[in-house]
């Protein structure tokens, strides 16, 4: 066995798990440092701060980070955010400032649950739609008071979908075999390594259709005073949209960016402008580095290797 081939891998791994153990000790344990952000209620008690910045950006997941999958990251780190934010007195409404084309059906929901659990405790939320909001981005717009967009954000995509890689007639030109033991005949329902059935495909548009009444019934809750149902159906088929198309069909309020939408959930909170204090989260490069190295740790590979399939996903991806 060709030692080069060995080691370097080996070498790797090593230094990477050499760093996630400096950032221990110069980090310390997670939760220990009191912030704004802390998870004992203290870290709010001296804050002057009576609206909160959240920030959903990028692709929407449940994941962990940090050495072993230590630490909260994704839908989990933000659902925790929103917790606290709920619990915390001095703040009196939520700014989403939402840049995401969406994720997966269980990490949107996660957070679209607890969004409902912020407005139910009395705090104001509005949502802030940057360069894109489509998808299960637009499903956590649809739960703020008033959503702010951008004329140019990318919006809607209303929908559900999931794609699975079919590598059945790839193995056989390499050569390559998969036998499958399973005790029912579905249980191995998406597989890539072979064609799907008739009743696998039927099960599967079964799983993504109640899946898309579930994304229409929020969108009809939060839009239901604007809209009528006819007309949220009606664009609820997928399709995308600028902001300011958006608007003009009752899909968000105002038109307008960051700033616009901080005004305006002041108002909504009775703040006046003059005492609007707002708070964003800050994260140090040391939490961010040891959450990247955490996520490496965990599979050295993953850089490499292909994107996942078979995945229910409100998703707006033009790739597929």
């Amino acid at each position: 066995m060709n030692k080069e081939k060995i080691f370097p891998p080996v070498i790797f791994i090593f230094f990477i798990m050499s760093l996630i153990a400096a950032s221990f000790l110069v980090i310390g344990t997670p939760g220990k440092k009191f912030s704004k952000f802390s998870p004992d209620v203290r870290g709010f008690s001296m804050a002057k701060e009576n609206i909160a910045i959240v920030n959903i950006y990028g692709s929407i997941q449940i994941q962990t980070s940090g050495f072993l999958g230590s630490l909260p990251s994704g839908a989990d780190y933000t659902v925790q955010e929103l917790k606290r934010l709920r619990n915390n007195p001095n703040i009196k409404a939520v700014v989403l400032r939402i840049n995401s084309p969406g994720g997966s059906v269980g990490a949107v929901q996660e957070i679209y649950s607890e969004l409902l659990k912020l407005k139910e405790s009395g705090k104001k939320i509005v949502a802030s739609q940057a360069e894109v909001s489509a998808s299960g981005g637009y499903y956590l717009a649809v739960a703020a008071d008033k959503i702010v967009s951008n004329p140019g954000a990318i919006t809607g995509s209303i929908g559900v979908i999931i794609s699975i890689t079919n590598v059945e007639e790839l193995f056989g030109k390499i050569g390559v075999g998969v036998e499958v033991i399973k005790s029912k005949e579905l249980k191995d329902i998406g597989s890539s390594t072979r064609a799907m059935t008739d009743e696998e495909r039927e099960i599967l548009k079964d799983m993504v259709d109640s899946a898309y009444q579930q994304f229409l019934t929020a969108v009809k809750k939060g839009r239901g005073a604007v809209m009528t149902e006819e007309k949220i159906e009606e664009v609820s088929d997928g399709r995308i949209m600028t902001g300011a198309q958006a608007k003009e069909i009752g899909l968000i309020d105002e038109l307008g960016n960051l700033e616009d939408a901080i005004n305006i959930a002041a108002e909504l909170a009775g703040i006046k402008k003059d005492d609007i204090r707002v708070f964003e989260e800050r994260r140090d490069w040391k939490k961010m580095l040891m959450q990247q190295l955490g996520n490496k740790a965990s599979n050295p590979l993953s850089s490499f290797l292909p994107p996942k399939t078979g995945l229910f996903e409100y998703l707006w991806v033009p790739e597929y």
